[in-house]
């Protein structure tokens, strides 16, 4: 068993450090500071994220054969690379390392809000790349930039459509040294004249910051990165995916936190490599991957055990939650650790069985009515300041075939069953109410939880659901309602 923790722990640690949001492209050397490397291979976790529901505000636009259509947009105010708006989203990559990012105040874009931008310190030169197969045209590059008053004020600006073998320049020497660093400049590429009609797949644009009055801890800024173009297809665009991997190792003996971090995860990877280093010793280890459209909620200042907790908003009901912990990882040498994740959540669901029409159902609203479910990997403390007041709203677009919803329930990793209490709200079209109900279950964390009765039926009763739990995850419940 302590084999296995520690083989766990090591391969964990090694994906988190080592990962570059780039498809396609290595891992950056991670920044050796303890006497030992190790490495930690994570897998054991869904290798993409499911479409958002149109409550989340996924969407899909079909765009007329009209001119300079928004082909990507990066807000980056869910604090992500991945973009908001996008042909392929899957497709682009980045040649960043992540240790050189951070996400400030940005600027405002309709319909986008000032949100966050993102801020590289100390780069020298980037690159990013996204598919524009089927892409009739080009319009313009255009993005808002700013940056510290020791950065970068001069960029040049190049294109490649060979995958990266030559660049041809778009913009020299784009002097924005007026730009203060608590104002925006913008800058308007045009693109028209970039030749495309030869089936090119993917374009790849390179960024070359200069000038700095310190080029190691001067700041550049960018935010509202836009591409635009003719395409005649469909256009994901909404909510963007947070795909991001948290660790936090402490020591075992005085239980302090020794290092801690976040990166982005590439969206089509199944495992990540960390390496990080780590002195002789023994260590408490977390690793938490949040696969959703909302972050998690995490305390921003953590000095020991007792400062950690992991929750997730119940309105991010479709959220993919994995995780992983390790105690008393003992190191005396440089090491390697394969960890296998395991989901902190489980899946909630409810079937009608009613024999009456659904039609007059337009909408269900659900809160949940037990005991927040922060989880604390390694001590058992309360954080009564912590609170969570948001509901799900979900429309009933209840067919033949179809009388259910289901969402997903963060519940961290439980060794036990631990009560779970919903209150339901039942409103027609015109938002009059017309049932209100609880049901109760106990549950794990990894279980499929199925609640079976009648929506309708008896609306002057308190009508009771079947429970279900299936444990073909790791389990299953069906609960009477």
């Amino acid at each position: 068993m302590e084999k296995n923790v520690r083989k766990d722990l090591y391969i964990l640690l090694f994906i988190v450090m080592s990962v570059l949001y780039s498809c396609g492209k290595s891992f950056p050397e991670a920044e050796l500071q303890g006497e030992h490397q190790i490495r930690f291979q994570l897998d054991g976790f869904n290798a993409s994220v499911k479409p958002l529901s149109s409550k989340s505000g996924q969407t899909s636009r079909l765009l007329a054969n009209v001119d300079n259509r928004e082909l990507y947009h990066w807000s980056f105010n869910q604090e992500s690379l991945h973009p908001d708006v996008g042909v392929d989203k899957s497709s682009v990559s980045w040649a960043l390392s992540m240790d050189k990012i951070s996400y400030v105040t940005g600027k405002a874009l309709e319909p986008y809000a000032a949100g966050r931008s993102l801020s590289l310190r100390g780069v020298a030169e980037f690159t990013l790349g996204m598919s524009i197969k089927d892409v009739t045209s080009l319009g313009e590059l255009s993005f808002h930039l700013s940056g510290s008053d020791t950065g970068p004020k001069v960029l040049d600006l190049a294109y490649s459509i060979d995958g990266g073998a030559t660049y041809v320049p778009l913009r020299t020497n784009f002097d924005f040294r007026e730009v203060k660093s608590n104002s925006w400049g913008d800058l308007v590429q045009d693109l028209s004249k970039i030749d495309i009609s030869k089936n090119v797949q993917k374009i790849l644009f390179k960024f070359i910051l200069k000038n700095a009055l310190n080029p190691t801890t001067g700041t550049f800024k960018i935010d509202n990165l836009r591409l635009t173009g003719v395409y005649n297809g469909n256009i994901e665009e909404g909510v963007p995916v947070v795909q991001k991997l948290h660790y936090h190792i402490f020591n075992e003996g005085d239980g302090d936190l020794v290092t801690s971090g976040e990166v982005e995860v590439e969206s089509k990877s199944g495992e990540v490599e960390l390496p990080i280093s780590l002195n002789t010793g023994r260590y408490l280890v977390s690793f938490v991957l949040n696969q959703s459209s909302q972050l998690l909620t995490i305390p921003k200042t953590i000095k020991t055990i007792h400062d950690f907790y992991i929750y997730n908003s119940f309105d991010n009901f479709e959220s993919n939650v994995f995780g992983a912990t390790l105690s008393g990882l003992e190191i005396d040498g440089d090491k390697q650790v394969p960890i296998t994740m395991g989901r902190y959540y489980s899946e909630v669901k409810f079937e009608f069985t009613d024999v009456i029409d659904l039609q007059k159902v337009a909408s269900i609203e659900i809160a949940q009515d037990h005991n927040l479910p922060y989880y604390t990997p390694f001590v058992k403390r309360d954080f009564p300041a912590l609170t969570d007041v948001s509901k799900i709203s979900l429309p009933a677009n209840f067919g033949t075939d179809n009388r259910s919803i289901q969402f997903n329930q963060f519940l961290g990793r439980l060794d036990q069953a631990r009560d779970v209490t919903y209150k339901l709200w039942v409103y027609d079209s015109d938002e009059k109410l017309l049932r209100e109900f609880s049901v109760t279950a106990a549950i794990k964390n990894n279980v499929q939880l199925t609640f079976k009765g009648n929506l309708l039926d008896g609306l002057m009763t308190d009508g009771k659901f079947v429970i279900k739990l299936d444990e073909t995850w790791g389990g299953s419940v069906n609960q009477p309602f």
